[in-house]
């Protein structure tokens, strides 16, 4: 089929709206319990159930690996070394930036109170396994430093993964069929319970969520086979049906919702936003790409954000009142601002800067 990257703004508008309700919505319970904000009734759903919005993050990741680097990796054009160097050039600085500043001001709060804000884990050895990547997932499942950072500590693997099957396989039928069964692995994991290295729920939310994003990646590719539009609209069904359930207090009737957004409502909306209409156009509302672009650093300034108005109300107010409407949006827009000057006036630069060290020291 003729390729239609049309997509491809849906795809970040959907980052930007995840990214927004994970740091500002979700997260900002380190703060006060959600029911007790503004936006409260709002945002009622995000409030109460916006860790889920991770999983589309992976999920996006695994179906972007499929469609930036599958047959080049499958037919050899790109070495190891150059894709992880890729990943590891686009992340790693603005990991490394967030990391020192939480760093700094979690030592600053832990001088003033005795103990660190939000995440406990403050010391060497994390630091290490931070900047190491290695975090949470495969060493350590406990939080630490700017700790929603372990979404990235779950990637790498899950990336070493997907280029050593596609390279090793060079078949699409034994790729595909390879990360069905990691599909149904990660699920297991998850549903296991267990909180051991390696086998602990964060990685098995990556590898459930990354292997469903290429497999989508496989249908979509496939599309003219079947009534691809139809069934777009076919699927939309659940994640309005589960909307409608959670809005109305009826979420028993939904079971499982983080395995039902695993197997269902994820991926529901991303097959949705690559071939209905009206749910492409939605997501490629120009507020929602923009925040697309920025979304990482969106995600991983947020909490620094956090400390730093923790460390100020320490060092500088007796109280502020996080439940005000005013401290919410001086939050967001902080958090905004400083994104969008990252990603516009830092992040090129940082990567060459690391690039050229790689060169010289590699």
């Amino acid at each position: 089929m003729k390729n239609d990257d049309s997509w491809l703004e849906s795809i970040d508008g959907l980052k930007g709206i995840c990214a927004f309700l994970i740091a500002f919505v979700w997260h900002y319970q380190h703060f006060v319990p959600l029911n007790t904000v503004p936006f409260y009734p709002l945002f009622r759903i995000s409030s109460d159930f916006g860790l889920f919005y991770v999983e589309y993050f992976f999920l996006l990741s695994g179906f972007g690996m499929m469609y930036g680097y599958g047959r080049r990796v499958t037919g050899r054009e790109i070495s190891f070394y150059a894709f992880m160097g890729r990943r590891i050039r686009k992340i790693y600085p603005l990991f490394l930036l967030t990391t020192g500043i939480v760093a700094v001001l979690q030592t600053l709060i832990l001088w003033k109170t005795g103990s660190t804000f939000v995440y406990p884990n403050h010391d060497l050895y994390h630091l290490v396994l931070n900047l190491l990547l290695l975090q949470n997932g495969i060493l350590e499942t406990g939080w630490s430093m700017n700790s929603p950072s372990w979404t990235i500590s779950v990637l790498m693997p899950l990336y070493v993964l997907f280029y050593a099957v596609n390279y090793f396989s060079r078949n699409q039928r034994r790729i595909y069929c390879f990360f069905g069964g990691c599909a149904l692995l990660g699920c297991v994991v998850i549903l296991s319970r267990e909180n051991l290295p390696v086998l602990n729920p964060l990685m098995g939310r990556g590898l459930s969520c990354f292997s469903i994003g290429v497999l989508l990646y496989g249908i979509y590719e496939r599309r003219d086979r079947f009534e691809s539009r139809k069934v777009g609209y076919m699927l939309m069904l659940l994640p309005l049906s589960a909307y409608v359930l959670l809005r109305c207090g009826k979420g028993k009737y939904a079971g499982d919702l983080q395995m039902l957004t695993i197997l269902g409502i994820a991926p529901a909306v991303v097959y949705g936003l690559l071939v209905v209409p009206a749910v492409k156009l939605f997501f490629s509302w120009k507020p929602f790409v923009w925040l697309g672009k920025i979304s990482m650093a969106v995600y991983l300034f947020h909490f620094p954000i956090q400390c730093l108005f923790k460390a100020t109300q320490l060092y500088l107010y007796d109280h502020i009142d996080y439940t005000s409407l005013i401290i919410w949006m001086s939050y967001v827009i902080l958090t905004l601002i400083l994104s969008a000057l990252y990603e516009r006036l830092a992040s090129e630069r940082l990567e060459r800067w690391l690039l050229r060290q790689i060169r010289e020291n590699g």
